[in-house]
């Protein structure tokens, strides 16, 4: 179909140019058998006003149109066909287009002021959006103006198709960030011609003016021009059978409105050689009208801004694709995943289905594909938000502030939704604490329901849901399908995650979804090819590896070890390619171990790397429960210097004993950044292998860490103590306590501690770890609630006695 639809649009547009049938331009060497009179003075409007009566006058647009190819007239007249449907009062049709322009100009410049979008050039000089959305509303109401009082003016509603291109390029710079600038400027272009050409008819063709012929014959041209475009610009809109315009759009935009542009110049040249308008802007009455407008939009975005000043909502720190925590992961290298992306692509912009459902087993990619889904959607203008949960990242390990983090980002780049969410939250402030059924309700279904219906398609992107913990992933699953309701965004839901039974379950039953196994994708192979050479490449010319290292056969070795998952070919790179070791070396290692058929592949890759660390050093094997298994059951990572406060060890300890694992955990050179597990099965491996030497009892370590936890906070010199900020009153609102104090007197092992040891207890379901939590709450309990209120973290502290009061 595709196909098909480029050879019809080359037959039509892109024909040798030979005289057409309709045409009256002469051969090469012959005389014009009309040729144009040379004006002797150019036409006033008052000469026109003075004349006698008006002539019989034809539709321009008509001879326009009946002067195209007729494969042109026929992509016009289906189109003009189907839009007419239901239209059968004089010029409601053309009338309906217009204001269909209008009021997507209104949205657009509201978005503007509202920050959602910033327009700039090539250049990088900022467009002045407020300046072209008065120049297109102006040319719209004149327009308008002049088809509702002149009789007969478009009857056969030719210029709605001209006019529809306009509405269809304002449209797309919702979603199309890159031509935004194009898009606009175009826009307002054919708009400023329709108007002055439907002023100069009105005026001056259908009256006996000297050289009306002649001014037909220009305005002619200039509206077969138009046409001629707004064919072209349906065929790339069709191309797809119902698919949006994506980057077919481009030399549409570019090259063809610029031709477009010239040869309506020449014309309206030739126009201003027989019409004298030496200011048309002034004689289009419309110009206050548009103004104002444009006022009352600027006064209603103001009321919106001055609202969101006055209320916040909580959100899971780092949950965003594009957070601080994000930067370093990462993404699909140029080449990998093309099939599968464009399949999302589609999705998002043409599928019914509310959300796709991208599950795979443990390290197939499936993070690395949502950041490059996230940052396409973003590229392109429908990204409306981004939650990527992880076990053991604070927030980002359960759903307590997903709905609110989700309604933050929606409506920052869907600024319309700002009031009724601020409403929500006036009308309860303890929104974001209440159940997650009643912040979906609030915080996104009602707000989504309510206001005027836009095209604008929003995606949410959602990554590893399997690691969000407890119920909350069978409420969430409840929840999200019924964003299909939302009236004012048409939101799409991008959603990975293993295959776990309670996921699965959530989607039993439901239709309105579409799925994928990642490991079945047939690219699977290439793609870590690809990944496998890039990576080696890079290790090869930074380390000076000479020859051909690997070479062809260990490459495929490699390839056939990994498949199907990148995590295995990630982590093999970044342990041949570690620092202060020999890459020959290392991949001696991987290459050299024993192939355990009967282990998963993830012991494979796991064994080795932990063999060549730990196997033969009593210390060092110690060390690694004391370390390392701490850093795997963490509620939120820790900092080398929070770590040393926490387990008691020296912080020089601990940099050299992670030395050794930068193949498997992120460790930062600041000792003040937080070491985090580069990927979650490293932790699953530990936990669940047979191996004692290095397996981690979880039970154990999470009772180890509450006995750490409850050590910081009872410590006399730096632990819990009464008005441990040595505030001078106790009447101060906690707004007003400087931010800076509270880091000083509570650093962030304290602030750890406080958060999570209730987290540990629950988890160690020892007996011994029962009365050591009662021990604490007898003396120090009035000391952690000042303490969590301290920090902001008053409503956590209800969810944490209720926790306690169930165990002890």
């Amino acid at each position: 179909m595709r196909q098909w639809w480029r050879e019809k649009r080359q037959h039509a547009f892109h024909r040798p140019k030979s005289p057409h049938p309709l045409q009256t331009e002469s051969k090469a060497g012959q005389t014009p058998v009309n040729p144009a009179p040379v004006p002797t003075a150019p036409v006033k409007q008052r000469d026109v006003v003075d004349s006698q009566g008006p002539s019989m006058h034809h539709d321009l647009w008509k001879s326009a149109y009946d002067q195209l190819y007729p494969e042109e007239r026929d992509i016009l007249s289906k189109e003009r066909v189907t839009a007419q449907r239901g239209n059968n009062e004089k010029n409601s049709h053309t009338v309906a287009v217009i204001d269909g322009v209008i009021q997507i100009t209104k949205e657009q410049y509201k978005e503007y002021q509202q920050g959602g979008i910033k327009i700039q050039r090539s250049t990088g000089e900022d467009i002045d959006v407020r300046k072209l959305s008065r120049k297109i509303l102006n040319a719209a109401l004149s327009f308008k103006d002049i088809v509702n009082t002149v009789v007969s003016f478009d009857p056969t509603h030719h210029a709605a198709s001209a006019w529809a291109v306009i509405s269809l390029g304002l449209s797309m710079t919702q979603n199309r960030l890159d031509l935004q600038d194009a898009l606009f400027e175009s826009s307002e272009f054919l708009a400023g011609v329709l108007s002055g050409c439907a002023y100069i008819e009105s005026n001056f063709c259908r009256n006996n003016t000297t050289g009306k012929s002649e001014i037909e014959r220009a305005t002619i041209e200039i509206y077969k021009a138009i046409l001629r475009y707004a064919a072209e610009l349906l065929v790339v809109q069709n191309a797809s059978v119902g698919r949006r315009i994506l980057d077919s759009v481009t030399p549409i935009t570019d090259q063809r409105l610029t031709e477009l542009r010239s040869s309506v110049e020449n014309e309206w040249q030739k126009l201003r050689q027989w019409v004298q308008i030496d200011a048309l802007d002034n004689l289009l009455q419309n110009g206050k009208q548009a103004e104002l407008r444009l006022a009352r939009i600027d006064e209603e975005v103001s009321k919106v801004l001055r609202v969101l000043q006055n209320f916040s909502l909580p959100v899971a720190e780092g949950a965003s694709y594009d957070s601080y925590e994000n930067q370093h992961g990462e993404k699909c290298l140029p080449g990998t995943r093309r099939h599968l992306l464009r399949q999302i692509t589609d999705w998002a912009e043409t599928s019914d289905k509310c959300i796709f459902w991208l599950n795979g087993m443990a390290g197939t990619g499936k993070s690395t594909i949502s950041r490059t889904v996230a940052e396409l959607f973003k590229e392109k203008g429908l990204l409306g938000a981004s939650f990527f949960f992880k076990r053991g990242e604070a927030d980002r390990g359960n759903a307590r502030k997903f709905f609110s983090t989700i309604a933050k980002q929606l409506m920052a780049s869907n600024r319309q939704l700002a009031p009724s969410i601020a409403r929500a939250i006036q009308d309860d402030a303890d929104l974001s604490t209440k159940a997650l059924s009643q912040q979906f309700e609030k915080l996104l279904l009602q707000p989504l329901s309510e206001g005027e219906q836009h095209e604008t398609t929003s995606v949410i992107v959602i990554d590893a849901l399997d690691e969000c913990e407890g119920d909350d992933i069978e409420v969430l699953l409840q929840h999200l399908p019924r964003l299909q309701e939302s009236k004012s965004i048409r939101l799409r839901i991008f959603l990975t995650s293993q295959p776990e039974l309670s996921i699965r379950r959530g989607f039993k039953g439901n239709q309105d979804y579409q799925g994928l196994v990642l490991q079945n994708v047939p690219s699977i192979e290439d793609d870590i090819r690809i990944f496998l050479k890039h990576r080696f490449s890079q290790i090869k010319e930074k380390r000076e590896v000479l020859g051909d290292w690997p070479g062809y056969e260990t490459m495929e070795t490699l390839v056939k070890m990994s498949v199907p998952l990148f995590i295995f070919a990630a982590t093999i790179c970044r342990f041949v390619g570690e620092d202060y070791q020999v890459p020959e070396d290392q991949l001696d290692i991987i290459l050299q171990t024993p192939n355990l058929t009967s282990s998963s592949q993830m012991e494979r890759i796991y064994r080795p790397i932990l063999d060549n660390r730990v196997k033969n050093s009593t210390v060092l094997k110690r060390d690694f429960h004391t370390i390392i298994g701490v850093i795997l059951l963490l509620a939120d990572p820790l900092s080398v210097s929070s770590l040393s406060g926490l387990i008691c060890m020296e912080e020089r300890t601990i940099t050299a004993r992670l030395d050794a694992f930068h193949s498997v955990l992120s460790v930062p050179k600041d000792s003040c950044a937080p070491v985090r597990i580069l990927h979650l099965s490293f932790r699953e491996f530990l936990i669940n292998t047979k191996e004692e030497d290095i397996r981690v009892n979880e039970k154990e370590t999470h009772e180890r860490l509450l006995k750490h936890c409850l050590h910081v906070m009872k410590d006399p010199r730096s632990g819990l103590t009464h008005n441990i900020c040595r505030l001078s009153s106790y009447g101060i609102q906690r707004r007003d306590v400087d931010s800076h104090m509270i880091a000083q007197y509570i650093p962030q092992v304290l602030r750890y501690s406080c958060r999570y040891w209730a987290y540990h207890f629950r988890k160690s379901e020892s007996d011994a770890s029962e009365l050591e939590a009662f021990s604490f709450l007898k003396k120090h309990f009035l000391n952690w609630l000042e303490a969590m209120s301290l920090m902001g973290l008053t409503s956590e502290t209800v969810g944490i006695i209720n926790t306690l009061q169930a165990k002890l």
